[in-house]
């Protein structure tokens, strides 16, 4: 007997769930969790929203999460955890992380650390779901949950914030000096230009890979 812990405002495709049940048979994961196609209609969602694609993607050890048991490379979503009944009854449900924020990738450190196997993969030929419809739900959304989903660390949060400025801000804040001061040198110039190539080529092929809007990369 199959559980599948999802929320109200998820859409599911047709044949979904049963093409899951059978994902999770052939990977053997005792956990699958999968990512939603993250629908985005306004301004503010196609900005913001597809950055959970680049900081999965892009700074996770995926494969680590089923490859390894260290709970350390661990994570889920809370809208898609597909688990078999005697399993999640073994776990104590979620009475672990009832009464934490970001309770999904605390469950799943919860899995491993418990010596099952979770599987967390794309899901967006599965089921799609609008997180935000605003600006202001989506800093509210944010804020709530980042700090917990990084483990309450605060070494992990400053960590995870420098290399997303020293990658995603800082080569195009050089690169626009460089323009202005008409500095053309290979330190001034052709490096930041070369990083921004590569930031925008990675948030250009998730984009392209998860049917986000191209102009907001």
């Amino acid at each position: 007997e199959l559980l599948l812990l999802t929320d109200a405002d998820c859409v599911f495709l047709p044949g979904a769930i049963a093409a899951a049940v059978a994902f999770k048979a052939e990977t053997k994961a005792d956990s699958l969790s999968l990512i939603p196609f993250l629908q985005c209609d306004s301004f503010w969602e196609n900005v913001l929203i597809p950055l959970q694609y680049f900081l999965i993607f892009a700074t996770l050890p995926v494969r680590a999460i089923s490859e390894t048991a260290n709970p350390a490379f661990a994570a889920s979503n809370g809208a898609f955890i597909l688990i078999s009944a005697k399993t999640y009854a073994a776990l104590g449900g979620h009475s672990a992380v009832r009464d934490e924020m970001a309770e999904d990738v605390l469950f799943a450190r919860h899995v491993k650390r418990s010596g099952y196997r979770l599987f967390y993969g794309d899901g967006a030929a599965v089921y799609k779901v609008r997180m935000y419809a605003s600006f202001q739900e989506i800093w509210a959304g944010f804020s709530k949950n980042l700090f917990s989903a990084m483990g309450k660390s605060v070494p992990i949060v400053l960590l995870w914030s420098v290399f997303a400025l020293a990658t995603q801000v800082a080569p195009f804040a050089f690169l626009t000096v460089a323009l202005i001061r008409g500095d053309h040198s290979l330190a001034g110039f052709a490096l930041p230009l070369m990083q921004c190539l590569v930031a925008l080529g990675i948030r250009a092929a998730l984009a392209v890979r998860f049917q986000n809007a191209l102009w907001a990369t």
